[in-house]
């Protein structure tokens, strides 16, 4: 990813921008562009980084920090930015990819939607500190940051078909299976996420695969499952299904219509013996009924004049809603609440904790609506709900989306799985496994001290005990595992830290931090610095701009507070600064997708 920070003022700047990459970006290389010269970023322990590039800053050497404040959201601050000068760096993320429906998708976010910060009401500390808050231009003014997306997609086996729900695609054919994927030049506007989508012309694949990556003596390996199509005579049984529906002031416009017919499609999937029924949350939570009722046609009616009903307003306080969704009525009933938001929250780590301590059997499913959902949150509490995640930017698709995420409810293909290999093995990720669904592959990633040869996978399919054994043989060797380790491993240690007993909260924070030092990786407590030797300022003052994020396409906040939904002003040191700061971004994607035999194997970009 490329950031050219450009300074069209008379004076010295420090540009200061923070933005989102894909929830699962592992991001572990940053250089800075000095004239011809090459400045690379050295990892270290957050506070170390911040006072080499603070003592930089006030030196008057160019310096680049990026910090990672929460989730998903990155900071990257560029100090000593001459007048009428640019400074340019570059930072690499890895990210896994979602094999379904027999293709992959790649969701690259754009924008951030204004995250609802409940504290802000009661008068507390933000969740996210005012430094890393992302300051937003005026609604109705000119959208800036200005975009351009190429994609160098190397698929490995032939491809049907690439396509994108957000953009206008360019596609040139190299091969069947290598193709220059570039949005049109309309598309430039970093105001939604960009999405692309390819399809393989073959519909058969491996069930098992094992891929390994041998680095310092160690092996770090990943298994791919395939989950078998779950047989068409299987009845479900009788289960409990729980619509949550987010009607707070960020899901206003396009967002709140996509919703609402999410739902409609959902309920006309239901049968006469699912019980159900439908929360709704802004500033509190209510439900259709006072519990769950039969699917009757009575009862599906009065739900859907109460969903019509609805208007999007107010603060998004989606603790009461998820304590509502997750608290059990019934323990014989099979559970599955489906959580239909934006996500625009600032509190995510809180809320997964309530979700870790209260979920026992019960799955949670996720539905992303919008040009721009918080999918951080969304993919993490469908992870933690051993569901799945599904985004829907395009209202014509909600209906096909939401029958085929209720056909994967319907009939989850493999569960309670478990593994065995004939060497032993450790740091299995991620834990607890998930259960897979119709047409998804699932990954699991683990360390072995040599490659393993034989394997045995134990799981449920179809309610009956499934059973698989085999040899591996010679694994293929793929870069990019360990960091994908590593990543689930930190991000792991890092929830632990934030969500148990304060006498373990430092032993988890020092695992965290130990690991992600050992693998270069910017996360909660490290940050990648660069620092230029040669001073280029010397006495004139530095003014720090906080460049301003596009809204999102179609987001209104008429009846939106602003001091809670963190809709921060540009923050500058004199008023010609308004317009001082202004940043071109040019992400350049390349992707590699590994293949063997007629197997779809690896789901490993590299951005």
């Amino acid at each position: 990813v490329k950031q050219r920070f450009e300074n069209p003022s008379q004076h010295w700047v420090e540009g200061i921008y923070t933005f989102p990459l894909p929830e699962g970006a592992a991001v572990d290389q940053l250089r800075m562009m000095v004239g011809e010269r090459v400045i690379e970023g050295q990892i270290r322990e957050k506070r170390e980084a911040r006072k080499i590039y603070s003592s930089a800053k006030q030196q008057g050497k160019r310096a680049v920090l990026l910090e990672q404040p929460k989730g998903n959201f990155f900071t990257t601050r560029v100090a000593n930015i001459a007048p009428q000068a640019s400074v340019q760096i570059v930072f690499s993320y890895q990210t896994m990819l979602d094999f379904k429906d027999h293709g992959y998708s790649l969701r690259v976010p754009l924008v951030a939607t204004p995250q609802y910060d409940p504290n802000a009401r009661r008068g507390l500390p933000a969740f996210l500190s005012k430094e890393h808050q992302i300051a937003y231009r005026d609604i109705g003014e000119p959208d800036s940051n200005p975009v351009r997306l190429h994609m160098d997609l190397g698929a490995g086996m032939p491809v049907e078909r690439i396509w994108s729900d957000s953009h206008t695609l360019h596609v040139d054919k190299q091969s069947d299976s290598h193709f220059q994927v570039t949005a049109g030049d309309s598309e430039n506007r970093s105001n939604r996420d960009f999405v692309v989508n390819w399809r393989y012309a073959e519909k058969a694949y491996s069930q098992v695969s094992l891929f390994s990556e041998p680095v310092n003596g160690e092996y770090y390996n990943m298994l791919m499952l395939m989950p078998p199509a779950p047989s068409s005579s299987i009845e479900h049984g009788a289960r409990e299904l729980i619509f949550v529906l987010d009607v707070s002031g960020s899901m206003q416009g396009a967002s709140i219509r996509q919703a609402k017919q999410a739902i409609r499609s959902a309920l006309a999937n239901l049968d006469s013996e699912d019980r159900f029924n439908i929360l709704f949350f802004n500033d509190t939570a209510w439900s259709v009924f006072a519990s769950s009722r039969k699917a009757t046609s009575r009862n599906i009616l009065e739900a859907r004049s109460a969903l019509d009903r609805q208007q999007a307003d107010k603060g998004t306080e989606m603790t009461a809603a998820l304590t509502l969704a997750l608290t059990r009525e019934d323990d014989a009933l099979f559970r599955q609440v489906v959580f239909i938001t934006d996500g625009a929250v600032s509190n995510e780590d809180a809320l997964l904790g309530l979700i870790e301590k209260m979920l026992s059997t019960t799955r949670l499913f996720t539905v992303g609506i919008g040009s721009a959902p918080n999918s951080y949150f969304m993919r993490r509490a469908a992870e933690a709900g051993r569901g799945t995640f599904t985004y829907i930017s395009d209202l014509s698709q909600v209906k096909q989306n939401i029958q085929r995420l209720f056909e994967k409810i319907n009939h989850p293909a493999l569960t309670d799985i478990d593994i065995a290999l004939d060497i032993p093995f450790s740091d299995l990720m991620p834990n607890p496994t998930p259960d897979l669904y119709m047409n998804e592959a699932g990954y699991l990633l683990f360390k072995t001290p040599t490659r393993p040869s034989e394997m045995q996978i134990e799981a449920q399919h179809d309610d009956s005990p499934a059973y698989l054994q085999q040899r591996v043989g010679q694994t293929n060797s793929v870069k990019g595992i360990a960091v994908e380790w590593a990543r689930q491993k930190i991000q792991h240690f890092t929830e632990r830290a934030l969500n148990t007993r304060l006498d373990d909260r430092d032993r988890f924070k020092s695992q965290a931090t130990e690991l992600a030092l050992k693998h270069h990786q910017v996360s909660k407590y490290t940050s990648l610095v660069a620092v230029d030797v040669t001073p280029v300022r010397a006495g004139a003052d530095l003014f720090s701009q906080k460049l301003r994020s596009n809204l999102p396409q179609g987001w209104q906040s008429g009846r939106s507070d602003s001091r809670v939904y963190h809709l921060a002003q540009t923050a500058t040191s004199a008023p010609w600064m308004t317009q001082a700061g202004l940043v071109w971004l040019g992400i350049a994607m390349a992707l590699l997708l590994i293949t063997r035999l007629r197997v779809v194997q690896g789901a490993i970009s590299r951005g």
